[in-house]
């Protein structure tokens, strides 16, 4: 078996007197769609474009605390979990080029990344979910001595 992925490069995380987060919780792969309404079995619905984004209700808590924390000198640190696929590859990318630290996120060898397809329309969404990386997540996947710097800890959960 593969063991998992070393981090890349290490966070950088305040010396104390600014703000820092650490979010610990779910990571998805969001593959989303606009279209007008759900389609039918054997029908095809066109879309104009098809993403790939960074997804999961703790990840993107920690993004955004990262954009408040960063303005003010502070960090934000992620720790979870996904898969060592493209999926994960692609979402992983695009946290990077946001500037967003991905040191604390995990890849796991053998387990697909966790992914949802959202289908979004003008009122409504619906979702086809993978949780096979969120669920592989244990106290085995935290640094203790990176989470013991941060200030305030936040634990994300969403049930599906």
């Amino acid at each position: 078996a593969m063991a998992e992925s070393p981090p890349k490069k290490r966070c950088k995380l305040t010396d104390g007197s600014k703000l820092s987060f650490a979010v610990i919780g779910d990571f998805f792969v969001d593959v989303q769609a606009s279209i007008p309404e759900l389609p039918k079995w054997d029908a095809d619905v066109e879309t104009k474009a098809i993403e790939v984004l960074p997804g999961g209700s703790a990840a993107n808590t920690a993004r955004q605390l990262h954009a408040l924390a960063a303005a003010d000198g502070g960090s934000a640190l992620f720790f979870g979990t996904t898969g060592q696929d493209l999926l994960g590859t692609a979402a992983l990318q695009h946290l990077e080029a946001q500037g967003f630290c991905t040191t604390h996120l995990r890849r796991l060898p053998g387990r697909p990344s966790s992914a949802c397809i959202v289908l979004s329309g003008k009122q409504d969404r619906a979702f086809v979910s993978c949780y096979s990386s969120v669920k592989a997540l244990t106290v085995e996947h935290i640094d203790q001595a990176a989470l013991k710097k941060c200030q305030h800890v936040h634990v994300g959960g969403y049930l599906g």
